[in-house]
């Protein structure tokens, strides 16, 4: 059996699209999805996880621009770890994300699915 790094969430958007583009062209989107935690034994509701996500290129593109706070959507993201140097202190610095693979538009929009492979 195989195990990949692969990670599946459904919720809203938490706030708008953090959209960029570098020098170099690479356009990165940067989200927040608010997943429901459903409620506790006593039938109150569960605080949201907030979960983070990248895209990048045409991926980073279509969410930024069909996607709202509150948008409801589904992505499947892969778990990448990394590190670097603060340049002011020069600790490591250890980098946990989810990078986005595939994303499905749940609430109404003119797309409805992307994969970025």
């Amino acid at each position: 059996m195989a195990f990949d790094s692969n990670c599946s969430f459904t919720g809203n958007l938490a706030k708008e699209v953090d959209i960029k583009v570098t020098p170099q062209s690479l356009t990165i989107a940067r989200f927040t999805v608010a997943v429901d935690n459903g409620k506790d034994g006593n039938g109150v509701k569960l605080e949201p996880t907030y979960v983070h996500f990248t895209a990048f290129r045409k991926a980073a593109g279509v969410i930024a621009n069909n996607c709202n706070k509150g948008s409801k959507t589904g992505v499947i993201a892969k778990y990448t770890t990394g590190s670097y140097t603060d340049g002011q202190s020069g600790d490591k610095v250890y980098t946990h994300d989810l990078i986005v693979e595939q994303f499905k538009f749940l609430s109404p929009k003119k797309y409805s699915e992307f994969t970025t492979k």
